[in-house]
């Protein structure tokens, strides 16, 4: 019998191309729990390497970085794949110059409020539209540690090492000239308003599902008769004067909270978080966040907005004025 006609040959070749037949009937209990898990969601992320770094660590702790086209100059950019989820911009926008002054953010301590009305951004759109096209697939990415500093430390190094540290694959792709690819000098300001936006835009989201996934609170003595809380969030100072000693204090990074004796929450300061003017439309969106506090249910639909603030948190509690 020819190989090619032959079925034992043909299984031993499409032995580990085939995929996975999907578990039957219901997830045990502890495969339940562990999907409602973020901190367990993190730690099983793939495992990928730091290019400034070269510590090998799940991709959660990293930011991920693809290259895009500018629209005009037709010069490469490397952005953070966050990117891909904002609006495109405006073609007749300003796009300065990453090793010009302009290019760097003005103040650092409220980032994500502006970064996003003068400076290029990633969407996958249609050709000619003036817009920054979504990196390519056959691209590979590029990872860097989720820290303020590291950002930071790659904005401040030379060209000739830059280019030495950029990803292998991408100096072999045809479409690309590694000398040529442009590193914003307001990167960390720039990564943290992505994140920022993204919360609020899945606290928006989730507020206003019928399935209560986050629930206004009006102390910690009433959070702890909320149901199913996952975590918790302290929305500022100007209810102090509804507030009591304990919870007129902002929490510092990490900070966890008792909840039912037996359990410990994080409890994320907000102002902190998201800076004054995403905090701003976080309160106009709904009454959920009009309040001193808010509690996020601890829900299978939660966890991915509980990783966005576990992360943001981390990333801006690295930097020397944490916010």
């Amino acid at each position: 019998m020819s190989p090619l006609m032959d079925p034992k040959l043909d299984a031993a070749r499409n032995r580990f191309k085939t995929r996975k037949p999907e578990a039957n009937g219901k997830p045990s209990e502890f495969q339940a729990k562990l999907r409602k898990n973020p901190y367990a969601q993190a730690i099983a992320s793939p495992v990928r390497s730091c290019m400034l770094t070269e510590a090998r660590i799940p991709a959660y702790f990293l930011i991920d970085f693809g290259l895009a086209r500018h629209p005009k100059t037709g010069k490469p950019w490397q952005l953070p794949k966050l990117a891909i989820d904002r609006n495109t911009i405006s073609p007749d926008a300003k796009y300065p110059d990453a090793k010009s002054p302009d290019a760097k953010s003005p103040d650092a301590k409220d980032a994500g409020a502006n970064v996003h009305s003068n400076l290029p951004d990633v969407q996958e759109t249609s050709e000619g539209s003036g817009a920054y096209s979504q990196p390519a697939r056959a691209v590979a990415s590029e990872y860097i540690l989720s820290q303020r500093p590291a950002l930071s430390l790659v904005s401040q190094i030379n060209e000739r090492t830059f280019v030495r540290m950029t990803e292998a694959r991408w100096k072999t792709d045809g479409r690309f000239n590694c000398e040529e690819i442009v590193w914003r000098q307001d990167m960390e300001s720039f990564v943290a308003g992505l994140m920022r936006k993204k919360c609020v835009s899945l606290l928006k989201y989730l507020s206003g599902q019928p399935a209560a996934y986050i629930a206004a609170c009006d102390s910690y003595e009433g959070l702890q008769k909320k149901h199913q809380s996952g975590a918790a969030l302290w929305l500022g100072k100007q209810y102090q004067h509804d507030l009591s000693a304990a919870e007129g204090v902002a929490p510092s990074p990490y900070a966890m909270l008792q909840y039912k004796s037996s359990t410990y929450i994080p409890l994320y300061n907000m102002p902190v978080l998201l800076g004054n003017e995403c905090l701003d439309q976080l309160r106009g969106s709904g009454t959920v966040f009009q309040g001193p506090l808010a509690v996020i249910k601890h829900k299978r639909n939660t966890v991915n907005l509980q990783l966005l603030l576990w992360k943001l948190m981390g990333y801006l509690s690295s930097g020397a004025d944490g916010a």
